[in-house]
């Protein structure tokens, strides 16, 4: 589906801290699509009563990392795509299959078994996000592009203040492997910086071939009593929203510590 060149498409915000901060589970969020569904109904429902016109699937650490139980893991999957497809039939909302960053050495085979699976539910929108680099994710691009020609898939890179991933990339290197890529309809970065360090290193890339993605954390997180916690800044967040589009990303959202307060 293009974009509308009038208006960015808005993407949801986090699910792992917000589901967190409503619930107290310090299990991973993705099992709550079979063990709390109305949980999970009810962020997707939160996020685009917000104003979201796009949502993620709960599935970013459901791989064979995390979930290693294959028929678990299946069915986690299956239940997210589904969780997310029932809110958006409610507005009309897009939904992207959501696949997460994998730093292990499987990496390569970890995506393509993940993809497959949201392929087999019907997928035809997906988004890589927080990616250390590039190349793993490839062997995932061809079989998606093979099986659906016509999908729409968006890839996010993780990056520091300084625009580098965990694994050295530089922002911009990532960004044209991306953008040189014809598996790939939109990229950019998420995750890592807060919206003003990530408005800064937008800024500094010039003109794009491709859409460009922004989804800042919403700040830097503090530890309180032990536990890690986000500040709530939904108005400066708002703000930095708008200065992250005016720097020329025409996709974006929120990752970790924002709430439907913050997309709305």
């Amino acid at each position: 589906m293009p974009l509308d060149p009038s208006r960015p498409l808005l993407f949801d915000g986090a699910f792992g801290t917000y589901y967190y901060s409503l619930t107290g589970d310090e299990a991973p969020c993705e099992l709550a699509n079979l063990t709390s569904p109305d949980t999970v109904l009810c962020i997707h429902r939160e996020y685009l009563a917000a104003g979201a016109r796009a949502v993620k699937t709960n599935t970013f650490a459901a791989n064979p990392v995390s979930l290693p139980d294959p028929e678990q893991l299946s069915r986690v999957i299956a239940a997210g795509w589904s969780l997310a497809e029932q809110a958006a039939k409610e507005t009309g909302a897009r939904v992207f299959a959501d696949i997460g960053g994998n730093n292990a050495e499987t990496a390569p085979g970890d995506y393509l078994a993940v993809a497959e699976r949201f392929l087999e539910l019907g997928a035809r929108e997906f988004l890589f996000e927080t990616l250390a680099s590039f190349d793993e994710v490839l062997p995932a691009l061809g079989l998606i592009r093979e099986r659906v020609p016509g999908a729409a898939v968006y890839v996010s890179f993780a990056v520091s203040q300084d625009g580098y991933s965990r694994r050295g990339h530089y922002c911009r290197v990532l960004l044209e492997a991306a953008e040189n890529c014809p598996l790939v309809d939109a990229a950019g970065f998420n995750c890592a910086c807060g919206p003003s360090h990530m408005a800064n290193l937008l800024r500094n890339l010039g003109p794009r071939r491709k859409p460009l993605i922004a989804m800042p954390n919403s700040g830097y997180p503090s530890s309180i009593n032990g536990r890690v916690l986000f500040e709530d800044n939904a108005g400066y967040f708002a703000q930095k929203l708008a200065a992250l589009y005016e720097a020329g990303a025409e996709i974006l959202g929120g990752c970790c510590g924002t709430t439907p307060r913050h997309i709305a």
